[in-house]
């Protein structure tokens, strides 16, 4: 199997036995994506943009569809998780996809995850060109200059939005365009990895506050793309953000 337990105990991957509250995801690859290498896997909680953790493992040489399984245990009163993939291989990412689920308690939820063509980049024949006009000009000891790295297409990884052709790099996944804010995403299930969409109304993106002496609520909540504070006034009471409730 490709992958059998993620930065956790390991578990016969299909259960047997009792089942902890967990996720078994299988990973395939689309008929008409190139069978990659390895396959890097990054999860994150929710609506976050931060991957709570990322394992890559190579593929067995005999694999064809089915490249193999994970299971993974969500944090205590995790609602939901989302699973972004990357098919690597020769140093590229040649497919990726994403899928979100939400766990079940004391059953192991299926995922299947499949890698979808696309998100490869070659490096261009003439990498080694000047901008000047592409002159195959020496360096003062007659050698020539190291290319720069070619820029990363949308749904490749990126550690910066200088390593993405659109200059936009959002929960380390290169965007189609700019993509700042809590509530977008470049990774959401059933759109192609890369493209920019925003999260659905009344998603959570940022932690409610109290204010105005304790007697204003105010929880965040997605709006059409942006991060908006909805009040409720507590009256005579006082708020506690950490429930959601006036007491």
């Amino acid at each position: 199997m490709l992958l059998c337990g993620l930065a956790s105990a390991l578990l016969a991957c299909g259960g047997g036995g009792d089942v902890e509250t967990s996720f078994h995801l299988i990973v395939n690859n689309s008929p008409d994506a190139i069978l990659p290498l390895e396959v890097q896997i990054d999860v994150y909680e929710g609506t976050s943009q931060q991957a709570r953790e990322s394992i890559t493992r190579g593929v067995p040489q005999n694999a064809t569809t089915r490249l193999g399984d994970v299971v993974i245990y969500p944090a205590a009163g995790t609602l939901s998780l989302r699973f972004v993939l990357f098919g690597r291989k020769d140093g590229r990412v040649v497919s990726s996809t994403a899928v979100s689920a939400a766990p079940k308690a004391g059953s192991q939820v299926e995922v299947v995850a499949t890698l979808k063509a696309g998100m490869g980049m070659e490096v261009p024949s003439d990498a080694g060109a000047f901008a000047d006009g592409g002159t195959d000009a020496s360096a003062s000891d007659g050698s020539l200059p190291d290319a720069a790295p070619p820029k990363k297409a949308a749904g490749e990884a990126c550690a910066a939005g200088g390593d993405c052709m659109s200059g936009a790099c959002l929960g380390k996944i290169c965007c189609d365009k700019s993509c700042d804010g809590s509530c977008n995403t470049c990774s959401a299930a059933g759109q192609p990895v890369g493209k920019c969409v925003p999260l659905a109304d009344n998603t959570k993106c940022r932690d409610a506050t109290c204010s105005g002496n304790r007697r204003t609520l105010t929880q965040f909540m997605c709006k059409a793309g942006a991060c908006q504070g909805q009040d409720t006034s507590c009256s005579n009471r006082m708020c506690e953000a950490s429930t959601l409730m006036c007491r």
